[in-house]
């Protein structure tokens, strides 16, 4: 399992790539900056608590298509 700081180095290695091929990344950038706001002042299980169904989708479906590890 990867830790926080490992987890926030791959979201900011994939929004570069992306920004690197000219790709649209405000929206995934807002979406991760919110989350991170959320652990740092409120925890992990709250974090999870204030994601909705279709935002947790949006997230593992991040996952899938990039190939990161679950």
């Amino acid at each position: 399992m990867l830790t926080e700081d490992e987890a926030i180095a791959g979201i900011e290695r994939l929004t570069s790539a992306l920004e690197q091929r000219s790709l649209e990344t405000r929206s995934i950038r807002q979406f991760f900056n919110v989350g991170e706001w959320l652990l740092a002042f409120e925890g992990l299980e709250a974090c999870a608590t204030y994601f909705t169904d279709a935002e947790r989708n949006e997230l593992a479906a991040l996952k899938d298509y990039f190939g990161a590890p679950a």
